[in-house]
């Protein structure tokens, strides 16, 4: 069961090459994209995850009572 709209299109992408592999493809050639991908994933899944923790350093953290001024957000951030 699917979407009738989608399914010509999910067709279209399992069946290219690049996103399963021609079989005519060198290991040497596939090691290379494969290990571009995932590190290219990596470092995106990091970057979004350093940001999360900023914002919330910065946005979510209680401040302290009486504590007024920039000095709290560079201690948040510090600590984040």
């Amino acid at each position: 069961m699917g979407v009738p709209i989608l399914e010509p299109l999910l067709d279209r992408l399992v069946a290219h090459p690049w996103l399963i592999g021609d079989p005519r493809t060198p290991g040497a050639v596939l090691g290379r994209r494969v290990r571009w991908t995932t590190t290219a994933a990596i470092v995106l899944a990091n970057l979004g995850g350093a940001a999360v923790v900023i914002s919330f350093a910065l946005l979510v953290l209680p401040k302290p009572d009486g504590v007024v001024g920039p000095d709290v957000t560079w201690s948040n951030l510090g600590l984040a």
